[in-house]
């Protein structure tokens, strides 16, 4: 006789007699519900110390949903390191482009076991022991993943260029993170190296996430669009 899938009602059923959690429903596997349950876990996130909030900063990182990745940056600077840790970890196992920059922050500016974590999140390497042998198979990298993703098939005309970067940026306009990124990204292979220059350098300024040009960038951008012709 050929089974069909269980119904509910025997799906719920099973889950009683065996003591376990069944495997989720269909409408509990939908996109909307997905974001609903990450949405519960991100309230979580800024509860109390302790397991509960691990664990949801842990769940957060497995969910394939988009939303919610406000709530693990936030952890990454909780005053429990613990948290600080788990929410660094979380991020990584996300492999979400908007991710990056924080890590990248984090592989700059933290110190100890948050530093080799966001290290870790960014390029998927693991220890090695005295002999130089990797304790554990790396995983795929996280960076190459979220570069891929943030260049959008863009093949880099170099590779750490601020004079370069000016020339791909269109607009003189406030640009939020991801956006700067990608286009920075489109003409620079080490997108991260350069868009920090560009602040380091007096170029752009950022306020709260948002990038714009400085009155000397600004003179800086006209001028290198004018001799790559594109101004």
């Amino acid at each position: 006789m050929k089974r069909g899938r269980p119904d509910e009602a025997r799906r719920r059923a099973d889950c009683r007699h065996r003591r376990k959690w069944a495997p989720p429903a269909e409408a509990d596997r939908a996109p909307a519900a997905l974001e609903g349950l990450a949405e519960a876990l991100a309230a979580h996130t800024a509860g109390p110390a302790g397991e509960d909030r691990q664990r949801a900063i842990r769940a957060l990182g497995m969910l394939p949903v988009t939303a919610c990745l406000d709530a693990l940056v936030a952890a990454t600077s909780s005053d429990c390191p613990r948290t600080r840790l788990t929410a660094i970890r979380a991020l990584g196992d996300r492999a979400d482009p908007a991710a990056e920059p924080r890590l990248t922050e984090l592989a700059e500016s933290a110190a100890g076991e948050e530093r080799a974590a966001a290290v870790q999140a960014l390029t998927g390497q693991q220890g090695s022991d005295a002999a130089g042998t990797p304790t554990q198979a790396p995983r795929a990298s996280a960076a190459f993943r979220m570069a891929d993703v943030v260049r959008d098939g863009a093949q880099p005309a170099g590779n750490v260029s601020v004079e370069i970067a000016l020339t791909a940026i269109h607009e003189d306009r406030e640009y939020d993170e991801p956006d700067i990124t990608r286009v920075i990204a489109s003409a620079c292979w080490d997108y991260s190296t350069v868009r920090r220059y560009l602040i380091e350098e007096a170029l752009m300024q950022r306020t709260r996430g948002r990038y714009t040009f400085t009155d000397t960038g600004r003179i800086a951008w006209r001028v290198e669009r004018a001799i790559a012709g594109t101004g």
